[in-house]
């Protein structure tokens, strides 16, 4: 789990000495918890409380679960991570970024009708409103399209995709 990596990198965040020290704490405990699993969880429980939003815990998350085998989860936590400044922005830039990618592919469509929207359904993590070309986990997706004067019409699809999908709209 690689203690002596996690800690380093710290340094050049901007949060406060005691933020800093308790996340050192919580990598010690991660590093001490002899699986993925229990370490996933130690940093989930650092969330929840202290480290509300750092970016520097996702990261660690994202790299866990992609151990783990579980792509959206990383997905997620490497997103989170680019998104927070306090976070050294080489880090966010070379590991966040760098690894968004590479859990991600380009969900691209055609043919939505205007005023009508696209919605995420699944991997809940993702859950929303999107555009063409946002980038999501491989594997199992569920969507629904919102048109106005129509019904809504869900599909499940699967990433990646060797054409955009031709969107679909419900009964009028």
């Amino acid at each position: 789990l690689a203690l002596c990596s996690a800690l380093p990198a710290l340094a050049a965040d901007r949060v406060s000495p005691e933020i800093a020290a308790r996340y050192g704490q919580v990598v010690q405990r991660a590093e001490a918890a002899g699986s993925v699993d229990a370490a996933i969880e130690i940093y989930e429980e650092a969330l929840l409380g202290f480290a509300s939003g750092y970016g520097r815990v996702h990261l660690r998350l994202g790299q866990l679960y992609q151990q783990a085998g579980k792509p959206a989860e990383a997905a997620a936590n490497f997103r989170a991570c680019m998104d927070d400044d306090r976070v050294d922005a080489l880090d966010r830039d070379i590991i966040c970024k760098s690894n968004f990618e590479k859990s991600t592919t380009p969900f691209e469509f055609t043919g939505l009708p205007a005023g009508g929207r696209v919605l995420v359904l699944q991997p809940g993590a993702f859950a929303g409103e999107v555009r063409s070309g946002v980038r999501l986990p491989p594997g199992p997706l569920e969507v629904t399209v919102e048109v106005p004067g129509r019904a809504p019409r869900s599909t499940a699809l699967s990433l990646p995709r060797a054409r955009p999908w031709q969107v679909m709209v419900g009964l009028a």
